[in-house]
C-alpha cells in the first residue's frame, strides 16, 4: 500500500478542502465568491446539491450567527438547488425557507417572524443575549425579580437539543462574558459543559472547564465535526484522544481528514471503532472519495465494531453508482449486519426503493426472517411485496406478538391487490393469528371487504373455523352488516364444495 501526502493525493481532495473551508468562512466580503464556488462545485460534481445544502446547514448549526447570510446565499442559488426537494437539518434555515420550499416551519419557530428566525432568537430574549455575548442586556433581563437563574432552555436551531443551563448555553456560543457572569453568580458546570464549550470554540471557556471535565474521544469528535481544528489538535496533544473517520467526514472536515489520512501507513487504517475511511465515505455518500478509497483498500468487505461494512452503509443512501462500483470491486451483496440484515433489507428499511431494485437485479437476497415484507404491505408497495416473495420470503411467517401473517396483514389493511398477489404464493389461508385466533376470512368479513372475502373463499378459506371465542366467519359477516358477505358465507355453509357465484 502506498502512503499518500498532500502532493500525491488526487486534486479532488484539495478542491473539496478549499471549497469547504471557504464556505465555512462565508461573510459579506466573500459572499459573491462563495456563491460562485458553490455553483462551480455542483456543476463539477464535486458535491451534489443535497450535500452542498447539508454543508450550509452544518455551518448554520455550528456557526449560528452566519444563518442570515446562509439564507441569503441559498435564495441566491435557489434555481441551482431545487430546494423544495432538499432536507434541511438546520431548523432555522428550514423555517426561514418554509414559504419557498412549501414545508412546515420547525416547532421552535412555528410562530416566529423571519427576522427572529435568522437571528436564531428574538432580540429581547435571553437566548439572543447569550448567542451574541451581550452581557449588558443579559443583566437587564436577569435583574427582573421573577428571573430564576436556574431556569433551563433549549438551544434553538439544533436538532434534538435538550434543555440545559444558561451557563451551558453561554459555553455553547462561546459567550465568555456571560459565562463568567453566570459562573460568578453560582451556576456551576455539569457533565455537558465542556463538550458544549468545544462547539462554542472559545479557548478561555474551554480551559476554565478542562480542569474538572471528563475529556474523552467524544470531545475530540465535537471539535472535528464543528470544524474547530485548532481545538482538536490541542485535545490530541494534551489528552491523547482518537477521532473516527466518520466524525471527520460527517460535516466535511476535509482539512482534518486529509491530515489524518496522510499520517496513516495505509488507506486501510482502522479508527478506534474499527471503521476504515471507505466505510465512513460510503456512509456519508461521497462518490469520488469512495471511488478513490476502493482503489486502495485490501478488504472491501471489512466489518467495523458494529458489524457494518461499506456496502451495508451504501445501501442506506441513494447512490446507485456507488452500489454498482462496490459490487464490481467484489463487495458481498449478501453481507449481514449485527441484526442479520442484508444490503437489500437495509435499502428497503431506509425506503431506498431504487437501491433495492438494483440489489435484486444483482442477486441481493433477504435473510427470510426480516420484517421487510410486513413493512411493504403496510405501505401498499406491490412491487416490493412481489420482490420479497420471489426472493423466498416465507409467505406464512408471523410478525409481532399478534403473530399476524402476510395474508392477514394485507386483509387487515383492506389491500385487495396485495391479497391477490399473496394468494398466488399459496399461503395457508386458514392460519390463525394472535388476534383472538382469527383467520384472514374472519378479518375480511369483519371489515366488510367483499372482494377479499370472495377471493379467500375461492382459494379454500374454511367458513367453519372458530376463533378462541367460538365465533365463525358468519358471526363476523353479521357484524359487518354487509348483505353480500353474509350471502357468500351462507352459500358456502350450505354448499361447501361449490364455488361462490360471481
Amino acid at each position: 500500500m502506498t502512503k499518500f501526502s498532500r502532493q500525491t493525493l488526487p486534486e479532488q481532495f484539495l478542491q473539496a478542502e478549499s471549497f469547504v473551508n471557504l464556505v465555512w468562512e462565508i461573510c459579506e466580503e466573500n459572499f459573491e465568491h462563495c456563491c460562485n464556488a458553490i455553483k462551480e462545485t455542483i456543476n463539477n460534481n464535486l458535491f451534489s446539491k443535497s450535500t452542498t445544502i447539508d454543508i450550509l446547514c452544518a455551518i448554520s448549526i455550528f456557526r449560528p450567527r452566519k444563518t442570515r447570510i446562509l439564507y441569503k446565499c441559498i435564495l441566491t442559488l435557489a434555481d441551482n438547488f431545487d430546494i423544495d426537494q432538499v432536507f434541511f437539518r438546520s431548523t432555522a434555515l428550514k423555517s426561514a425557507l418554509a414559504d419557498t420550499t412549501h414545508n412546515n416551519k420547525s416547532y421552535a419557530y412555528i410562530d416566529a417572524e423571519l427576522d427572529d428566525i435568522l437571528n436564531i432568537y428574538k432580540k429581547n430574549e435571553i437566548g439572543y443575549c447569550l448567542l451574541n455575548d451581550d452581557l449588558e442586556n443579559f443583566q437587564k433581563l436577569t435583574l427582573n425579580q421573577s428571573f430564576d437563574i436556574n431556569t433551563r432552555m433549549a438551544l434553538c436551531n439544533e436538532p434534538q437539543s435538550k434543555e440545559t443551563t444558561y451557563l451551558n448555553v453561554a459555553a455553547r456560543y462561546g459567550a465568555i462574558n456571560c459565562f463568567k457572569y453566570l459562573n460568578l453568580n453560582g451556576l456551576m458546570p455539569d457533565s455537558d459543559s465542556f463538550n458544549l464549550a468545544i462547539l462554542g470554540g472559545n479557548f478561555e471557556i474551554i480551559k476554565i472547564l478542562s480542569s474538572t471535565a471528563n475529556i474523552t474521544n467524544v470531545s475530540l469528535q465535537k471539535a472535528v465535526t464543528s470544524h474547530r481544528n485548532e481545538i482538536a489538535h490541542w485535545l490530541i496533544e494534551n489528552y491523547e484522544l482518537k477521532c473516527s473517520w466518520e466524525s471527520m467526514l460527517r460535516n466535511y472536515n476535509f482539512t482534518f481528514f486529509i491530515d489524518s489520512l496522510c499520517s496513516c501507513p495505509t488507506l486501510d487504517t482502522f479508527d478506534y471503532q474499527n471503521d476504515t475511511p471507505l466505510i465512513a465515505s460510503c456512509r456519508i455518500d461521497i462518490l469520488w472519495l469512495s471511488k478513490f478509497l476502493m482503489e486502495h483498500t485490501k478488504d472491501i468487505n471489512h466489518y467495523n465494531n458494529q458489524k457494518v461494512n461499506a456496502i451495508l452503509c451504501a445501501s442506506m443512501g441513494k447512490n446507485e453508482e456507488l452500489i454498482n462500483i462496490l459490487l464490481d470491486k467484489g463487495a458481498d451483496i449478501n453481507s449481514h449486519n449485527a441484526k442479520d440484515a442484508t444490503p437489500l433489507m437495509v435499502a428497503y428499511s431506509n425506503n431506498r426503493r431504487e437501491i433495492a431494485q438494483l440489489l435484486i437485479k444483482k442477486g441481493g437476497k433477504t435473510n427470510g426472517e426480516s420484517n421487510d415484507l410486513f413493512c411493504a404491505i403496510e405501505h401498499n408497495d406491490y412491487w416490493t411485496v412481489d420482490m420479497l416473495l420471489k426472493q423466498g420470503a416465507d409467505v406464512n411467517q408471523t410478525f409481532r406478538i399478534e403473530k399476524v401473517t402476510p395474508l392477514f396483514h394485507a386483509v387487515y389493511h383492506r389491500l385487495d391487490e396485495l391479497v391477490s398477489l399473496i394468494l398466488q404464493y399459496k399461503p395457508n389461508v386458514n392460519q390463525r393469528v394472535g388476534y383472538g385466533q382469527m383467520t384472514a376470512l374472519m378479518e375480511a368479513c369483519k371489515n366488510g371487504s367483499e372482494i377479499i372475502v370472495r377471493k379467500l373463499l375461492e382459494t379454500g378459506a374454511d367458513v367453519n373455523m372458530m376463533d378462541e371465542n367460538c365465533h365463525d366467519a358468519l358471526y363476523y359477516a353479521n357484524l359487518s352488516n354487509s348483505s353480500e358477505i353474509i350471502k357468500m358465507i351462507e352459500e358456502k355453509l350450505e354448499k361447501p364444495d361449490e364455488n361462490i357465484e360471481n
